[in-house]
């Protein structure tokens, strides 16, 4: 997989790549939720590994799929490995093409995952982190964090 300087230098910038709202105060003690969301025309399938999180599926245009608490909170500053592959999973195919991108067989050998966007990074998190987003768009493929904002409650 490539690491692209400039894709790399904009997601460093971008810092909050989805803004939500938080569905009350929250513990330290509670996870980090990771989202990961398709912003293309079309459906496509996704392997995350974000820290010791995996996870796998498929979404339609526009959907996106939220883990709550999947991954530790840490106490101090520190740096989570993101691996994100989209592409598309085709049932039952022996042998695959590779002409739109990387061609992997899952465990069992019954699936072939032809990669059309995917990468390794790391994102810096801390205490505060509540969130980490990985989303798809026509523009490339973007990791942020949001962290939460102390509340008097």
């Amino acid at each position: 997989m490539h690491r692209r300087t400039s894709r790399r230098r904009f997601v460093a910038g971008a810092g909050v790549v989805l803004a939500g709202g938080l569905a009350g105060c929250s513990g330290a003690e509670e996870g980090i939720d990771v989202i990961v969301s398709n912003g293309l025309d079309s459906e496509r399938d996704y392997r995350l590994s974000v820290a010791d999180f995996e996870e796998e599926g498929s979404l339609g245009s526009g959907e996106s799929d939220a883990f709550e608490d999947v991954v530790e909170r840490p106490s101090e500053r520190t740096t989570v490995p993101v691996d994100v592959s989209f592409g598309i999973s085709l049932e039952g195919e022996e042998n695959g093409s590779e002409a739109n991108g990387t061609t992997t067989n899952d465990s069992e050998g019954e699936r072939d995952f032809f990669e059309s966007s995917g990468g390794e990074d790391e994102i810096e998190v801390v205490s505060e982190t509540r969130r980490i987003t990985v989303s798809l768009t026509e523009m490339g493929l973007f990791v942020g964090s949001t962290t939460e904002t102390p509340t008097d409650s």
